[in-house]
């Protein structure tokens, strides 16, 4: 099944507007990617499943209380970002999500999972109504703002808001925009930018999943 096409997102037509009075709709003021941690493959590689990451409870896209633990066991691709992005997590997220469909056609299933970075306006039920245009597997979790960073650090993800407009409704947010692979003992097992061709994408994983 290919990505659902994005019918109806609310806040495209405000950030339309807000390109107009000159935001920069690229990647939101600063490059977080270019600031993020570095990771090692392999051996000693960055773990996502330990102890005091698992724990951290999140709500879930249909309205479950879960914790991030719960998830361990599976491969995973996941993804942090907001359903006020204008242009990055729409685009990570389709190229995520077509190239899960590809893998499914090679009998490889890994979960897909997108973790907003903005749970002041990201409920439980925006976010539901945001992955359901994307892919009916596409897992959607949402924390308090200390769970959510602690979550965050574990991926040596970061993010930021992109302005200091005080009371704001519209701000954007800078954040990493990786795609993470995820074994199911929690390591990380690769990682890829957002705009990657979905094509290449899925025959860079599967090869990846060839190797353990």
């Amino acid at each position: 099944m290919l990505a659902k096409p994005m019918n109806v997102i609310p806040a495209l037509v405000i950030v339309l507007a807000m390109a107009g009075s000159g935001y920069f709709l690229g990647r939101q003021f600063s490059d977080p990617q270019s600031q993020a941690g570095t990771w090692q493959i392999g051996q000693n590689t960055l773990n996502v499943d330990l102890p005091d990451l698992s724990a951290i409870p999140m709500t879930s896209s249909t309205g479950q209380e879960v914790t991030w633990g719960e998830f361990s066991g599976h491969f995973r691709l996941v993804f942090f970002g907001y359903t006020f992005c204008p242009d990055i997590c729409p685009l990570g997220l389709s190229n995520m999500v077509s190239a899960l469909d590809l893998l499914q056609e090679r009998n490889f299933d890994p979960l897909p999972i997108f973790v907003t970075v903005d749970p002041e306006r990201d409920t439980p039920d925006v976010v539901r109504q945001y992955v359901d245009a994307f892919h009916d597997n596409l897992v959607g979790l949402v924390g308090h703002t200390t769970q959510t960073r602690k979550l965050a650090s574990g991926f040596r993800a970061i993010y930021e808001r992109a302005d200091d407009i005080e009371n704001s409704e519209f701000y954007l947010i800078n954040h990493t925009s990786y795609i993470y692979l995820i074994g199911p003992n929690g390591d990380l097992l690769d990682y890829y930018d957002d705009d990657i061709q979905f094509e290449n994408l899925a025959a860079t994983i599967f090869e990846r999943i060839q190797q353990l």
